[in-house]
């Protein structure tokens, strides 16, 4: 569903930052305090300009006849009105807004100006942390995991920011990677450190997955990267050292069999991304390549980088999966975004392109903390 046109609240955001065109720090990605402006209990806006640089947002298919899509990339950077240029999460609400979870502050997108939600020490109404890492949308609101703040929720009727005391108050729980909602609306919460939790925000109710030497039906790691809910009602988890799967009926936890190809010899392997496609089958980016994974037979198709193959992986080191509304796979690695051709079972990549300004802005894409 696209933003533009997305019906604007009536509320006011208790605080936003604003940042005029050119006052920001190059070196840092960011402005310059000394010209940093805050206006609390209302919100500024920012014109879109088409000169924009930065972050990929929209991408025009061709006919889904042609063998590889055109790419075109319109950008948004800090002179539109983004709050920092390197960003972690994007989301689209019920309202259909985008929203931008940045390291220095989150940003609402209307497609037409952004509006910015920031860190200020002075006002506890703001967020807790800068640094935002997950994004995820619910009926009433929009929830925001940080990396030092815990998770927020944002309330869609009064724009208000709040924090859930059962959360708020667990120390081991505010670094925040990825958050994702079960269908019982259910909060799951995987952190950098400290393993898993779900939190009911109808009951309160907080209930841990951590990782033990001495169980094996424990987490495999407790620094999880993302988890994945199976059309089954099942889960993958993935972790620093492996790829975990969940009943959704008892909660029991087992390992995935890795394949050699990935894991040589039992090693760890560090998962970072997870998608399912609609035959069910899953796609598993590692630090290692690029899997097809059928949790039904524990049977993997391998994809690694083969510098002899201009069709294949371009880099090893999966950070990023998507698959688009026609059911068409996009890996996003340090080395750029690829796309896979499932006809043929290789890839076409896109990278940077200095001559033109709608290739991608970078070619690389760097790993998540």
């Amino acid at each position: 569903m696209p933003c533009r046109g997305a019906l604007r609240p009536t509320h006011r955001t208790p605080i936003t930052q604003v940042f005029p065109a050119q006052t920001y720090d190059v070196c840092w990605s960011r402005p310059q305090p000394s010209r940093m402006s805050i206006t609390r209990g209302t919100i500024r806006h920012f014109r879109v300009a088409a000169r924009a640089i930065w972050i990929p947002l929209c991408v025009v298919f061709a006919s889904p006849a042609l063998a590889t899509p055109p790419l075109s990339v319109q950008r948004y950077s800090l002179e539109e009105g983004l709050s920092q240029q390197a960003v972690n999460a994007i989301a689209q609400d019920a309202e259909g807004f985008m929203w931008f979870g940045t390291e220095d502050g989150l940003n609402r997108f209307d497609g037409y100006e952004f509006r910015q939600l920031r860190h200020d020490r002075a006002d506890e109404q703001s967020l807790p942390n800068g640094f935002i890492s997950a994004l995820v949308p619910s009926e009433d609101g929009l929830w925001i995991g940080t990396d030092g703040g815990g998770v927020i929720f944002r309330s869609v009727q009064t724009g208000k920011l709040s924090s859930p005391a059962a959360l708020r108050d667990t120390p081991d729980l505010q670094r925040v990677r990825a958050l994702s909602r079960d269908s019982l609306g259910r909060l799951w919460i995987a952190t950098r450190e400290s393993g898993i939790a779900i939190f009911d925000p109808r009951t309160g109710e907080l209930k841990r997955l951590r990782h033990s030497p001495t169980e094996p039906q424990s987490l495999s790691d407790n620094s999880v990267f993302t988890i994945l809910a199976l059309r089954n009602g099942n889960k993958l988890i993935a972790t620093a050292t492996g790829l975990d799967k969940l009943s959704a009926a008892n909660l029991e936890i087992s390992r995935a069999t890795l394949p050699a190809e990935l894991a040589p010899a039992g090693q760890p392997l560090r998962v970072r991304a997870l998608t399912e496609s609609a035959d069910g089958m899953v796609w598993v980016g590692t630090d290692n390549g690029l899997g097809r994974y059928d949790p039904r037979t524990e049977r993997w198709r391998v994809y690694r980088q083969d510098a002899s193959n201009a069709s294949g992986l371009p880099d090893n080191r999966v950070q990023t999966l998507l698959i688009d509304g026609q059911g068409r796979l996009w890996v996003g690695t340090i080395q750029g975004l690829a796309w896979f051709d499932a006809a043929n079972e290789s890839f076409s990549s896109y990278h940077r392109d200095p001559v033109d300004g709608r290739s991608l802005p970078d070619r690389r894409r760097r790993p998540p903390r």
